[in-house]
This record gives structure tokens, C-alpha cells and sequence, in this order.
């Protein structure tokens, strides 16, 4: 599980779904909602610092380019995403 030992009370990782995984992209695609539950939390958090962190721009007119890049790179994990799953449930199998 990603590196990280259990202690002897903690509950068995849960196996993931492809299809909540394409849930959370529909709903959540620009705060990188997906991308948390898959457990790519760094790209979770790069996503989140990029939506609020382009904000102050759009009063310049140059903070959309942070939402093009976010809208972009939500695109990508469209086929990203079913690897993800498939490599987390491989993992806690």
C-alpha cells in the first residue's frame, strides 16, 4: 500500500471502483476530487493550489491559463484513471 506499514488495529485497505473513481471525476474533475480517492494526493493538492492559486490572476486576464491546465489534465486522467485503480487494488491484494 504505496510504502506505508499498518498498525495492528487499522481496518484492511478497501478495494476501489473504476466507477466511482469516474463519478468523482464528473462531479469533482476541477478541484481533483478523482484523483484523491485513487490516492495521487500530490496531484490532488498540485490540482487544488492551481484552481485557488489562478484565482487572484483572472482580475489580470491570465488566470485561465491555470484552468485550461486543470481542465487538460482532468481530460488525461480520463484514461488514467482505470490504471490507478487497478494498481491500488493489486496492491492491498
Amino acid at each position: 500500500m504505496h510504502g506505508l506499514s499498518r498498525l495492528p488495529d487499522d481496518p484492511p485497505p478497501r478495494r476501489k471502483r473504476v466507477v466511482t473513481a469516474y463519478l468523482l471525476w464528473l462531479l469533482l474533475w476541477w478541484c481533483g476530487g478523482h484523483r484523491f480517492y485513487a490516492g495521487r494526493i500530490v496531484g490532488g493538492v498540485i490540482t487544488v493550489v492551481m484552481l485557488f492559486g489562478s484565482l487572484p490572476f483572472l482580475i489580470m486576464g491570465i488566470g485561465i491559463f491555470g484552468y485550461v491546465i486543470i481542465a487538460v489534465w482532468a481530460v488525461v486522467d480520463l484514461a488514467l484513471i482505470p490504471g490507478w485503480i487497478r494498481e491500488h487494488n493489486a496492491a492491498i491484494a
